[in-house]
């Protein structure tokens, strides 16, 4: 659970791809994320909360896979750069999750 990742709302990432389309030039090399680290063990968490859930017991393994890394995350200037910033946190991106499911129940299935 100490891994570090960057978790980026579908939205964002559909406007930042947008944005690269159109404003970038050719074989641009730009990077989409938030920007925000945050460990997995932070973000179960988060989900835990968002979901309204009390005595959730986490259990992290400790093992990855090959080739694994234990830091990874966006630096997104050159996208900002373009005007692109992403705008759903990820505290309102679980917040949006959490409702689609508890008002869709069939499709979370």
């Amino acid at each position: 659970g100490e891994q570090v990742r960057d978790y980026i709302h579908a939205s964002d990432a559909a406007e930042a791809f947008a944005t690269a389309a159109f404003q970038a030039g050719p074989g641009a090399v730009l990077n989409v994320g938030s920007g925000v680290p945050i460990r997995i063990r932070d973000l179960a968490d988060r989900i835990i909360a968002a979901m309204g859930l009390s005595g959730v017991e986490k259990r992290f393994t400790g093992s990855s896979w090959a080739g694994d890394i234990d830091a990874w995350y966006a630096d997104i200037g050159r996208m900002q750069a373009l005007g692109w910033s992403p705008r759903v946190s990820l505290e309102e991106g679980l917040r949006r999750t959490v409702a689609w499911l508890q008002a869709h129940p069939k499709e979370a299935r």
